[in-house]
């Protein structure tokens, strides 16, 4: 009877590992996920403010004033 408790404990131990290692591998998924988000808008942020720049009245100097 005691060994099957101890199994018992041995395979609810393995279980709890397992199921901390899913738990750690989905956190690194969705960290990587919000991390390509993340640079995906500093992208989009990037080009807007490019677009921006070329517009003629956002230039720092006025055309036909150089």
């Amino acid at each position: 009877m005691q060994s099957i408790l101890n199994l018992g404990a041995v395979v609810g131990c393995e279980a709890q590992a397992d199921a901390l290692s899913r738990l750690a591998t989905s956190i690194e998924q969705r960290d990587t996920r919000d991390t390509l988000e993340h640079q995906e808008m500093l992208i989009a942020l990037k080009a807007m403010h490019r677009e921006r720049e070329a517009l003629p009245c956002c230039q720092a100097t006025p055309p036909g004033a150089a």
